[in-house]
């Protein structure tokens, strides 16, 4: 005998992707309560800017706004969206 339940099936193939989403969320919300990966992430954005500046792909005014817009964020909203993400 020769049983099918395509029904059954797509539960399982929903169950199997709602898990695999599931660890993504977990993954990404360690990595963004993780204090010094936080600090690692601005470092890599300060970085990223002043490389733009001493390859001369930003002037100084451009890289002075980003650095700017950076800290602004950091000291405005990064506690606002930490703690969004810990209610995650």
């Amino acid at each position: 005998m020769m049983y099918r339940n395509t029904y059954l099936d797509k539960i399982g193939e929903l169950l199997q992707k709602a898990m695999e989403v599931a660890n993504d969320i977990e993954q990404a919300v360690k990595e963004l309560t993780d204090e010094e990966k936080i600090k690692e992430m601005f470092r890599n954005d300060v970085e990223f800017i002043m490389d733009k500046f001493y390859g001369g792909d930003i002037t100084d005014e451009e890289a002075l706004n980003s650095l700017n817009i950076l800290k602004v964020y950091a000291i405005s909203q990064l506690s606002t969206h930490f703690k969004r993400i810990v209610e995650v």
